[in-house]
C-alpha cells in the first residue's frame, strides 16, 4: 500500500516526547483504485492500516497512556471536493472510525495541512465520527484561508466548538505551527523542516519493513516445515 500511498512514521518528535506520524490523505482517492488494482481488497487495506498502528503501540512507544501519543500530519493536497463521495475517501473515514476505537486518546495533536478552501464541507461529513476531544485537538493550515471562512460561514461553523482550532494563511505560519510539535530533523521539507530524506528512507521505516520481512520469513519458514 505505501508503494501508492504514503504514510508513515518520519521520527520521533524530542519537543512532545511522542511519534510523528504523516499521511499524505489527499493522494488517497487515487492511490486506491492503484491498490484496488493490484488486487487488494479493501479489507485488506483495513488490516494493513490496523497493523501499523497496532506496531507503532506495541514496538515503537509501548507506554500506557498518558504517554505513547502521536503528533500526526494529515497532507490534504490534491484533495477535490468530488473525492468526498468516492468509495475510497467512504473507506478511509471507516478507518479513521476502527482506529479511534482500536486506539482511543493515543492522539496527542493532530495538523490538517494544504486543506482546500472547500475543506468544511468534508468536515461537516466527517464531523459525526469525530469525538469531541479529538476535535480539539486538530489544527487546520489552508493555502486559502479567505474561501475557507466563506464556506465556514455558509454552514455556520463560525465561532462554533466544533469548528477546527487555528486557521494559518502564510507558509511561514504554517512552518512555525508544526515547528512547535516537530524537530526540525524530523519535518519534512516540505512543511518547513529540514528532513530531507525519501519515506523509504527514514529509521523508523526502515525498522518498520525490517520487522514486516522479519514475520514473513517466520511465516514462510512455519509453512516449510509442517507436515
Amino acid at each position: 500500500m505505501k508503494k501508492y500511498y504514503s504514510h508513515g512514521f518520519p521520527g520521533w518528535s524530542r519537543k512532545r516526547d511522542c511519534l510523528v506520524e504523516l499521511e499524505c490523505m489527499g493522494a488517497w482517492p487515487g492511490a486506491y483504485t492503484k491498490i484496488l488494482s493490484e488486487g487488494i481488497s479493501e479489507q485488506e487495506m483495513l488490516e494493513h492500516l490496523l497493523f501499523i498502528y497496532h506496531y507503532a503501540f506495541s514496538n515503537l512507544d509501548s507506554r500506557p497512556l498518558p504517554n505513547g501519543k502521536t503528533v500526526k500530519i494529515v497532507d490534504l493536497e490534491g484533495l477535490t471536493m468530488g473525492d468526498l463521495n468516492s468509495p475510497g475517501f467512504k473507506l478511509i473515514t471507516r478507518v479513521g472510525a476502527m482506529l479511534s476505537l482500536n486506539f482511543p486518546q493515543r492522539l496527542h495533536k493532530c495538523f490538517l495541512v494544504n486543506a482546500p478552501g472547500w475543506w468544511t464541507v468534508a468536515w461537516r461529513l466527517i464531523l459525526p465520527i469525530i469525538p469531541p476531544k479529538v476535535r480539539g485537538q486538530m489544527t487546520l493550515l489552508s493555502k486559502n484561508v479567505s474561501l475557507l471562512n466563506q464556506y465556514a460561514r455558509m454552514y455556520e461553523f463560525i465561532d462554533s466548538q466544533d469548528f477546527l482550532q487555528v486557521f494559518l494563511q502564510d507558509k511561514e505560519g504554517a512552518r512555525r505551527e508544526l515547528l512547535e510539535w516537530v524537530d526540525p530533523d524530523v519535518l519534512p521539507v516540505k512543511y518547513g523542516g529540514n528532513n530531507a530524506m525519501s519515506r523509504e528512507q527514514w529509521t523508523l521505516e526502515v525498522e518498520l519493513e525490517d520487522y514486516v520481512n522479519g514475520l514473513a520469513s517466520q511465516e514462510s519458514f512455519c509453512k516449510s516445515e509442517s507436515p
